[in-house]
């Protein structure tokens, strides 16, 4: 979750620099004095003129960018759910839709780095207070963004009578003690310490929306306005003239086309029918190749994972044996291969290992088919049958499904791959599978959990639960220091590894396919393809 350029903090007396990259970057000051002492030169702030960070070199073409055209942007994945609402955006489509037409206090850079979007400034005051200040913006009807639209776009989210998919990845939040300074500044009073609180701001689901915000006729404050929406087939955009941010966008209009598959969108790109095709197919990088110099492929490492969710609610993954089975019988690098062809990188069931609290140091599970067939007879099975959902919610996951299908058949299971498309799996069954295949991504570990394992979480499909790992989680949130922090989260995942309820298989790297004109990309390491679907930056060269 589906995210993604970046200033380096001095701590100021403290002699040492604070969140440096996600993660790494949490020294978190927990003495009030000290940190109120560094907020000028020691919060999370992008103070290099307006705009977010450096910008971007051309990637491919030495040619000079020039403003105004039409980009055309081909999706795999627009669905009829797509909302133009940003916190309740949980598809492709979605993620797009709000990255055009809003912004978030911050966001993750090409290095991995946070940084202030539509913040001017973050800083922590201690561990449950935090001051945010906006930079100058205008919504698409004219009227400043103010710090009334922040409070009022957090009450939105946390409402008690109400509350959207996303609270709990900003329970930490009191929704009723957040403070107007000024029209520029809010104070948050958290209901525990956290040292999530600006990773969590980086979401495109965290959006800031305009007091009354009506997601039928979205305004936002984002590069683009929404011009014709036509759910799950082609949206269009205008620009933005008034936007924050100072030559963007580059160009005046933006057309988001929907695609069925991979193929498709790339016979579009070499047709000449779109400008960019985003999270390709990693079979397909030979025949973009093949299509001459009128084309660019841009490959970064990232996060994403498309992943195998076993439901622990229902047999047979009630059953931990079973779990580990599942894990053992999947063959990593033949998938890196035959499914991604190298362009993707092993997994180990954890999730981001760019995170500098992975744990790098848990053994690398590795295939073992007899084993496999122990472990189910030791849970009382000879053989497991069982349905496999899945949708072509990434260009590579119908065939990512059909590659565990083949290679768990020799570890004793028999599984029946059912095949339904996007609207249809995140619809009302969506939580209910037993065994799934769905994206995850762009998220510290700690987000992750917030947003998928632990008590309250509102996207834990797999129904897993473990007192244990929640007691750690919460001991992590609250933990200053990085070394302890970071002991505290190698135990959490441990006990993922162990027992947990996701199979991470792999960890795809980012493809996308440009006509040789276009301009402007970047990396997005913790972001969607197509940088972070920076669409915004991109441009057409001369």
């Amino acid at each position: 979750m589906n995210d993604h350029h970046g200033t380096r903090i001095s701590g100021g007396a403290l002699g040492e620099s604070v969140w440096a990259r996600p993660m790494s970057r949490r020294q978190f000051m927990t003495t009030a004095g000290i940190v109120a002492g560094t907020l000028a030169a020691g919060s999370i702030l992008s103070a290099c003129g307006e705009d977010e960070g450096p910008s971007p070199a051309p990637a491919a073409s030495t040619g000079t960018m020039v403003r105004g055209g039409t980009l055309r942007v081909g999706l795999v994945g627009l669905s009829t759910t797509d909302s133009r609402d940003p916190a309740a955006a949980t598809t492709a489509g979605g993620y797009a839709l709000a990255r055009q037409l809003f912004n978030s206090l911050m966001v993750y850079g090409p290095d991995g780095s946070l940084v202030p979007s539509l913040a001017e400034e973050v800083s922590a005051v201690s561990g449950d207070e935090w001051v945010v200040r906006l930079r100058d913006a205008e919504w698409h009807d004219g009227k400043p963004v103010t710090a009334e639209d922040v409070i009022f776009t957090f009450q939105r989210i946390l409402d008690p009578d109400d509350p959207l998919p996303n609270a709990s990845a900003v329970a930490f939040i009191d929704a009723g003690n957040m403070k107007k300074e000024d029209d520029k500044t809010v104070r948050f009073h958290l209901t525990y310490p956290t040292v999530t609180f600006a990773d969590a701001m980086a979401s495109p689901l965290q959006s800031i929306v305009p007091v009354g915000f009506d997601p039928a006729n979205p305004v936002g404050s984002g590069a683009f306005m929404l011009d014709q929406f036509s759910p799950g087939e082609r949206y269009t955009f205008k620009r933005f003239e008034s936007f924050w941010a100072p030559g963007e966008p580059r160009v005046d209009e933006l057309v988001l086309i929907g695609f069925p598959d991979s193929s498709a969108e790339v016979n579009a790109l070499i047709g000449g029918q779109v400008d960019v095709a985003p999270g390709m197919d990693a079979a397909l990088v030979r025949v973009v190749e093949a299509a001459g110099e009128g084309f660019v492929i841009d490959e970064y490492e990232s996060t994403a994972t498309l992943c195998w969710q076993m439901h622990c609610g229902q047999k047979p993954f009630d059953n931990v044996s079973v779990r580990q089975a599942l894990r053992l019988a999947v063959d990593r690098p033949g998938i890196v291969e035959r499914v991604y062809d190298g362009h993707a990188s092993i997994g180990n069931d954890l999730f981001n290992k760019f995170d500098s609290g992975y744990a790098v140091d848990i053994s690398q599970r590795e295939r073992d088919p007899e084993q496999s067939l122990a472990l189910l007879k030791q849970a009382g099975y000879d053989r497991v049958a069982v349905e496999l959902t899945g949708a072509p919610v990434a260009a590579t996951a119908n065939k990512q499904n059909e590659a565990l299908v083949s290679q768990a058949k020799e570890g004793g299971f028999d599984i029946t791959f059912r095949k339904v498309d996007v609207a249809t799996y995140y619809g009302e069954s969506y939580g209910t599978y037993p065994l799934s295949l769905s994206f995850w991504g762009n998220l510290s570990i700690l987000d992750q959990a917030a947003l998928t394992v632990v008590e309250g979480s509102p996207y834990n499909a797999t129904k897993w639960s473990d007192t244990e790992f929640d007691a750690l989680y919460e001991q992590a949130l609250a933990e200053p220091d990085d070394a302890k922090r970071h002991d505290l989260m190698r135990q959490m995942q441990q006990i993922q590894w162990e027992r947990g309820s996701y199979v991470v298989a792999q960890f795809q790297n980012t493809l996308t396919g440009y006509s040789s004109k276009v301009a402007g990309y970047q990396p997005a390491p913790m972001g969607e393809p197509a940088s972070d679907y920076g669409f915004r930056q991109m441009g057409f060269t001369s």
